[in-house]
């Protein structure tokens, strides 16, 4: 017996979480939420609210008892699996903030450098540290829980240690993508996955693409760079033009932008001056010189003063963002830091304060995701017997565009039990 359930991610952009089990083990594939915030008053605990909210999934065996109001979960906390883990594909919120609710008995692997991603994010206040044990494990080394082989195979995202994770038991295999794309630093790890030719059985492929009517990415306004090679150019461009204060807002955990942004602005003589929180992450990650214009910055960093600006970029987060009042006017690179989009209830606030402060917005967001094109050439390429679409407002549009190419999808519902070693319907 090999199970599969799928409990959240289906019809959403993330929270993806699955479980597979047989007899004796179970994994747990994320543990994602959008976010932890209560609508509601007066439950027994926080998860017990989450769960009611369908914030967190109703896993049986998952948490305490104690923590549980509802009678079915709570009759099922005496797990009979004798061992258990959860397995992080990467640490954007929406596929790890669940974490922290989980019960210390657990482990959770995640590769190396997203390991190490995670224990800067907790030094400077971004996460937490969690109950259960967090293990670091090597790309391609595979680990065994009970009759399960699981191995993390590096892939290109958007942060640091993402991962596709391939799962084996018995005769059957299990690749789960991860969020991916072609078209960032390390676009190589995405063929070099195609042509190991893995034996797969079922292929949960990620589908943010065919969310959207048109081609454009989560937090998208229409703009969009299409690699992050093309942001890197553009933005060396206007580093060049000295006759205005430049600042940009990214991501803090794409560390591979950071870096090279940082890279550049050395090379091209206007040095970015980071806040203290991303100035403390490129330290841990790069050699090269990184400025800070946080007068109180530990002190390792250079402080740089406001009077320069027209020597200087800074980046500035947004809820630093008074801090233009010093430096402007100019431009704002808007690099998928928050607010990300107009679904965000603080983006036209956003919008406001950048053009009360005399700043032009340049929108030089460049998504995580690969293309509906892409998406649909790694499927194929897979050669998976079943293909099941996910991380997508509308996975049947994945599903439609894979089986016309004459690959075999299948939409499973949430929360039903599916035999993987027979033919899913």
């Amino acid at each position: 017996m090999n199970q599969l359930t799928v409990w959240s991610g289906l019809t959403t952009i993330g929270c993806n979480i699955m479980t597979l089990h047989d007899q004796e083990s179970r994994l747990i594939m994320d543990f994602g939420m959008a976010n932890d915030q209560l609508e509601g008053r007066n439950y027994h605990s926080k998860i017990a609210g989450l769960i009611a909210e369908d914030k967190l999934p109703g896993i049986p065996y998952l948490y305490n008892e104690e923590d549980l109001e509802d009678s079915n979960l709570a009759a099922n906390t005496s797990t009979p699996f004798s061992q258990e883990a959860v397995f992080i594909s990467h640490l954007h919120l929406d596929h790890m903030q669940g974490l922290k609710y989980l019960p210390d008995r657990y482990q959770v692997y995640m590769t190396e450098a997203s390991y190490q991603l995670y224990q800067n994010l907790i030094a400077i206040g971004d996460e937490f540290p969690i109950a259960a044990q967090v293990i670091p494990v090597p790309y391609n080394q595979s680990l065994s829980i009970g009759k399960y082989m699981v191995k993390f195979i590096p892939t290109d995202h958007d942060i640091p240690g993402s991962s596709a994770i391939y799962i084996s038991h018995d005769h059957t295999h299990v690749l789960y993508s991860g969020d991916f794309r072609f078209t960032g630093f390390t676009s190589d790890r995405m063929e070099n996955l195609i042509k190991e030719k893995l034996p797969i059985d079922i292929l949960l492929c990620e589908g943010t693409a065919f969310s959207f009517d048109e081609e454009v990415g989560e937090g998208d306004n229409g703009d969009r760079l299409q690699s992050e090679h093309e942001l890197l150019v553009k933005t060396q461009a206007l580093f060049s033009q000295r006759d205005q204060a430049i600042v940009i807002n990214p991501y803090p955990r794409n560390l591979d932008r950071l870096m090279a942004l940082n890279e550049m602005s050395l090379r091209v003589k206007r040095p970015i001056a980071w806040d203290k929180n991303f100035a403390y992450l490129l330290h841990e990650f790069t050699q090269d010189p990184v400025y800070s214009w946080d007068p109180a910055a530990d002190s390792y960093s250079q402080v740089v003063e406001f009077n320069q600006r027209n020597h200087y970029a800074y980046q500035i987060a947004y809820q630093d963002i008074d801090q233009l009042d010093h430096i402007g006017p100019g431009l704002y690179l808007h690099m998928n830091g928050e607010p990300l989009g107009d679904f965000d209830p603080r983006y036209q606030t956003f919008l406001d304060q950048i053009a009360s402060h005399g700043y032009d917005l340049v929108n030089m967001g460049v998504s995580g995701h690969a293309n509906k094109e892409d998406l649909v050439y790694f499927a194929s390429e897979m050669q998976a017997d079943i293909t099941i679409p996910w991380h997508s407002f509308h996975p049947k549009r994945l599903a439609s565009a894979l089986e016309q190419l004459g690959l075999t999808t299948f939409v499973p519902e949430i929360g039903a039990v599916y035999d993987i070693e027979a033919p899913l319907d």
